[in-house]
């Protein structure tokens, strides 16, 4: 600036000690409540989640509505926990992104299933109008469902009652483009800059009838930024809004795809159902041979070796269960287990003298979740029951666990890592499950000895993020508070379903189980 004429410079000097302190309290404040709150709220959470289940018996129906109370304001504080701690991550720059391909619509239908029963709640149900099969993106899978689940969630509140929430996926110029549309009031123009900052909410009065922080959207676009993509709405007054984001397209899918993956056969004659039954098994995991008849599944049986076959009654040469009986009573065919996929399924299923029996019997038109879970139940029976090594401080987590994998596997749950140590080298077992912070040290201490001694899979159940450098060391990183019990069931058996395949090709270290 200029004072009579002459250039003049003016240098302020602020002292942020003070500002910098404030900040260092608020990261020890919430690496505490990481900790200290997590842990407990996961006992909580899991401990009414048996309870609503049955597990302590029927209840009556006062006591059933007082627990439901108890698990929705639960899981909303395990919500708030969750968005507060990811906030201060982003800002820090401490967020972990886990990137990989990863087939698109396998996740978007896993959201949606997800967030089913909170759409209920607003009388809003959730659909799927458009996909993008086999189409794959770079993506974290729990930040992605993350992202659904709050553009999902903010759709659902403020969409009236018997409403419908849209989801589209789309591929557009080498980009995916997921959209979620609701049929709201829209966005007035005032918010339109500023509605993916953190704490705003668009209904900003004193009774603040949305619940929430007004952190989802922030945290929604913090996500696409760390994917590469871009997000963005489209909002007209008293009609609704659109949110959308888009993705870079992974284009080489097909580079080591399947290495290891269980292989199922398919005995299907209709060949839009086939299809739509390979997309949906390879969008999970699984190798696909399609057989469209008894013939070439016979032949198929003979010269391969498969973790499970899904059978059609109805064949155009031959009845469905006169294939299996003869597979079956043909000692030069190995018959893998077999799930039945029929219209007629239930009418055969009480009226079937085979010699050996169907490991599932399932009715058209399938539902995906009862498909794949019926798999991995068959695949898991066809080896026996797996053995499972969990070590937490907390004795609530370590009864939550047992009782949540009581029909997976057999968990041994230990306190200390010295009890671990010990365990693992009486016996062997499929896999460990360890918490990082442990009152006489920490878990991740253990990981060389794993390896080691057994070379299996290990998944931190932890309320800290993962330490840098650790991702190739571990087979998942499951955060408490952050999952349903069935989903965190669900990542276990499917870890455990992955590594017996791997190992299937290396040599199962089974005969060599040692015994306590």
């Amino acid at each position: 600036m200029e004072i009579a004429g002459n250039a003049t410079w003016a240098l302020f000097i602020r002292d942020i000690t003070e500002r910098k302190k404030v900040e260092r309290m608020k990261n020890e404040f919430v690496s505490i409540v990481s900790h200290e709150l997590r842990t407990p709220l996961t006992s909580i959470r899991g401990a009414l989640g048996l309870i609503e289940g049955g597990a302590a018996g029927e209840l009556s129906p006062s006591l059933q509505r007082l627990i439901e109370i108890a698990c929705k304001n639960c899981d909303r504080l395990v919500r708030l926990i969750n968005d507060i701690l990811d906030v201060e991550r982003i800002e820090s720059g401490k967020i972990r992104i886990d990137r990989k391909p990863q087939p698109i619509m396998s996740l978007i239908e896993r959201a949606l299933e997800e967030n089913a029963a909170y759409g209920t709640r607003f009388g809003v149900h959730f659909r799927l109008c458009a996909g993008v099969p086999g189409v794959e993106a770079a993506v974290d899978g729990d930040r992605f469902i993350q992202l659904l689940t709050n553009l999902l969630g903010n759709a659902a509140k403020f969409s009236p009652p018997g409403a419908e929430v849209e989801v589209r996926a789309l591929r557009n110029n080498g980009s995916i483009r997921v959209e979620v549309t609701d049929h709201g009031p829209g966005i007035p123009k005032p918010f339109h800059a500023k509605i993916f900052e953190k704490f705003v909410q668009v209904d900003s009065s004193d009774q603040r009838p949305k619940e929430g922080a007004g952190l989802g959207l922030s945290i929604a676009r913090a996500i696409v930024r760390q994917f590469g993509g871009e997000i963005g709405f489209e909002t007209e007054a008293g009609k609704g809004t659109t949110f959308f984001f888009e993705l870079p397209e992974h284009r080489s899918a097909e580079e080591g795809a399947g290495k290891g993956a269980p292989r199922i056969l398919l005995c299907e004659d209709d060949p839009h159902y086939a299809e739509l039954l390979r997309i949906l098994l390879e969008e999970d995991g699984f190798l696909v041979d399609l057989a469209r008849d008894a013939a070439q599944a016979r032949s198929l049986c003979a010269g391969k070796d498969y973790a499970a076959m899904i059978l059609d009654l109805f064949l155009p040469d031959r009845h469905g269960l006169d294939l299996l009986r003869e597979l079956q009573e043909d000692p030069g065919v190995v018959t893998p287990p077999v799930i039945v996929v029929s219209v007629a399924a239930s009418r055969h299923r009480n009226a079937v003298d085979l010699p050996e029996p169907v490991s599932a019997w399932i009715d058209k038109p399938v539902e995906r979740t009862r498909l794949i879970e019926a798999l991995y139940r068959t695949i898991g029976e066809r080896r026996g029951r797996p053995r499972i090594l969990h070590i937490d401080d907390d004795p609530d987590i370590l009864e939550l666990v047992s009782a949540i994998l009581r029909e997976t596997a057999e968990v041994f749950s230990v306190r200390s890592l010295a009890d671990e140590a010990a365990w693992l080298k009486r016996i062997s077992f499929d896999m460990v499950i360890l918490d990082i912070e442990l009152g006489e040290g920490s878990g991740l201490d253990l990981l060389p000895l794993i390896e080691e001694e057994q070379g299996i899979p290990v998944v931190l159940f932890s309320a800290y993020e993962l330490p840098p450098g650790i991702c190739g060391s571990v087979a998942a990183l499951v955060v408490k508070s952050q999952h349903s019990n069935e989903h965190f069931a669900g990542i276990i058996r499917a870890i455990l379903e992955r590594d017996h395949a791997l190992s299937g090709r290396r040599g199962s270290h089974s005969p060599q189980r040692r015994q306590a």
